[in-house]
């Protein structure tokens, strides 16, 4: 039996109806036949790049778009517009930005003021601003953003995504945040319910390291119900940087406070500066005064202070130290009110079932021994907690006190009051143990 041959205007029917009944490869299959027996026809080589994104074949799409945008000379200017965008969109789902930027200045040649393909191209800007490559952070990659959002605010002062890219540019500029802010700001005077130009503020406040604002900001993107992917790296960035935000409160209280007012300040409130103490030998361990007056005030002290015995009642020391000079390093810094006596210890930490850890000593005429966890070659925090307890039961005033940073660890030995006081005038966080 001959096989039918359908008239190209019956394979465009079928490839019709075929789409609306939802057989899109059947669809395609129909629409290419008929433009096999066709000069190629831009707006069904148009409508089987769309039909090929539904079936997630989005290389085959590419390949539709491409062709529209090659046949551009005798095209409907609506269809090339449409396959830009298209390609465009692909293009930055592939993490191609680059070769997006590059269809963006295709399309805006024709176009310059088309303010959806100028969004497209800042949009494809700011992907690579995101991006780690060296083509992504070059200055004329950044100029050029920059000069696109001018742009396109220009065009269009109440276009809360050009208001949005037009932060994120002067952000990257480094010496114009308060333009960035005032930008963020004017987005959500535009539509306050979008959560993108907090969450680029947050980005900018990052930036600078004021991570307690960086988390308002990221608070107030979390908080919008649109652009869920953006709401919810938002939240993400909030609590990753809530610890830091805590920090940057006590660093801005008491930024560029000289070191020289703030050794004065842990004098008054309990620190015991020994009779050796030079200024220099708090600079052997670090010797930038940034470290100390904007970076950690009154923390890198109190830690240079408990390094280099400087302080008769602070000790810093790391988390591999052994437990015999934990033990004495608490009872020295108690300036004789935690005298202990025959202090030992023993640890084997190899991974053989045969790790052990124990301390012992005599305090006040009785003897102790305490079996300790072994981790590696890390003490137990745990002997801290116990060697406070004991100092509670002496009946002394004093307790200890602690306050971290990662890799180390100060102790102090303080009464109630002082602890509060000192507290309450450098901002430290101290834990009593």
């Amino acid at each position: 039996m001959a096989k039918q041959i359908l008239l190209p205007e019956q394979l465009f029917a079928e490839g019709t109806e075929a789409e609306q009944s939802g057989n899109y490869r059947t669809a395609i299959k129909k629409y290419l036949e008929f433009t096999a027996h066709t000069n190629a026809e831009p707006n069904v080589l148009l409508a089987v790049g769309k039909l090929y994104e539904k079936v997630k074949d989005d290389f085959k799409a590419s390949e539709c778009y491409q062709h529209v945008v090659a046949l551009k000379a005798a095209a409907p200017a609506v269809a090339v517009r449409d396959a830009y965008l298209r390609l465009i969109a692909l293009e930055n789902r592939f993490l191609r930005h680059e070769v997006a930027v590059e269809y963006c200045d295709l399309a805006l040649e024709s176009a310059p003021d088309d303010m959806e393909l100028l969004l497209a191209k800042l949009n494809a800007l700011y992907e690579l601003t995101l991006s780690s490559t060296a083509s992504a952070a070059t200055p004329e990659r950044k100029a050029q953003f920059e000069q696109t959002a001018e742009f396109a605010l220009r065009l269009e002062p109440e276009n809360y995504l050009a208001n949005c890219f037009f932060g994120r540019a002067k952000t990257l500029a480094g010496d114009h945040y308060d333009q960035a802010l005032m930008a963020f700001d004017k987005a959500r005077q535009i539509d306050a319910g979008r959560p993108f130009a907090s969450y680029l503020e947050g980005l900018l406040h990052i930036r600078r390291r004021d991570h307690d604002l960086a988390c308002v900001a990221f608070d107030k993107a979390a908080a919008c119900a649109t652009d869920l992917t953006i709401v919810a790296e938002a939240r993400r960035y909030a609590d990753q940087f809530r610890a830091d935000a805590k920090n940057d409160s006590r660093r801005r209280r008491f930024w560029h406070t000289s070191l020289e007012e703030q050794l004065a300040v842990l004098s008054k409130y309990g620190i015991k500066l020994n009779s050796d103490f030079t200024l220099e030998r708090v600079f052997a361990v670090r010797q930038n005064r940034v470290e100390y007056e904007e970076k950690e005030p009154f923390l890198r002290a109190l830690l240079s202070l408990g390094y280099n015995d400087l302080a008769a009642n602070v000790r810093t020391f790391n988390f591999k130290v052994a437990y015999e000079e934990i033990a004495m390093h608490c009872r020295d810094i108690a300036e004789g009110d935690f005298d202990l006596e025959e202090v030992q210890d023993y640890f084997y930490g190899d991974d053989d079932g045969k790790a052990a850890a124990w301390i012992s000593f005599k305090l006040a005429g009785k003897k102790y021994k305490w079996k300790l966890k072994c981790s590696g070659s890390f003490f137990d925090l745990n002997v801290l907690y116990k060697l406070a307890d004991l100092l509670r039961k002496t009946h002394s005033s004093k307790r200890f006190v602690v306050v971290s940073q990662p890799g180390s660890i100060s102790v102090l030995c303080l009464t109630e009051a002082q602890t509060e006081a000192l507290a309450a005038h450098t901002g430290l966080d101290l834990e009593y143990l």
